[in-house]
């Protein structure tokens, strides 16, 4: 029973939300390059999207105003989630100076689903483990193709982990993983789906 705790926790650290956030960013920003963008928009969406939330996350950390690195209170992530909101919006603007409508399309895309966590977790708890990397994972089938869908079996054990260490319950990290291809198929189905390719 140990070992497999201990298995749990190195399979929730690995996959930490910041982690896989910053992963499903940095694709975008791929996007952006072989679309030829210019090096400020990697610059703007980094700075906005990875840097900014990462480091008040760090100084919430410090003083205490986050009980510890799983921010399992679910209280405590709503000044996070609303920093990280505003920092996001402050990247989509400063993408759409640079960028094109496909990337906004993405990136709007996700502010939507991320608004849609931010208004779930004012009332309830749910898994941002199992959210962030079934948005990465669904981002990853709609650019390269269903093979990516396998990707949710590694979704699955990221759950396993969660509720093996008792931050979350079964229903919390269905949920996280369940709303994000829900919202983001709706999302593009609105305003139409990114195209991944060097010459869009």
């Amino acid at each position: 029973m140990k070992k497999l705790s201990k298995y749990a926790w190195w399979i929730s650290r690995i996959f930490e939300p910041p982690m896989v956030a910053g992963i499903t960013i940095v694709l975008a920003m791929y996007w952006g390059w072989i679309n030829n963008l210019p090096w400020r928009f990697f610059l703007a969406l980094g700075f906005f999207d990875i840097f900014l939330p990462f480091v008040y996350f760090l100084v919430s950390l410090a003083k205490r105003k986050v009980s510890n690195w799983e921010w399992s209170v679910r209280q405590e992530r709503l000044p996070i989630y609303v920093f990280t909101a505003l920092c996001h919006f402050l990247g989509i603007l400063a993408a759409s100076w640079f960028g094109k409508l496909e990337i906004m399309r993405l990136l709007i895309s996700l502010y939507v689903l991320f608004l849609v966590f931010l208004t779930i977790i004012t009332r309830y708890k749910i898994s941002t483990h199992t959210g962030v990397l079934s948005s990465l994972i669904f981002i990853l089938v709609v650019f390269f193709g269903p093979w990516f869908w396998l990707g949710y079996l590694l979704v699955a054990l990221v759950g396993w982990s969660r509720v093996s260490l008792k931050t979350h319950q079964v229903s919390e990290v269905f949920w996280g993983a369940v709303l994000p291809p829900m919202v983001l198929s709706l999302a593009f189905r609105f305003w139409g789906q990114p195209v991944f390719c060097g010459s869009c």
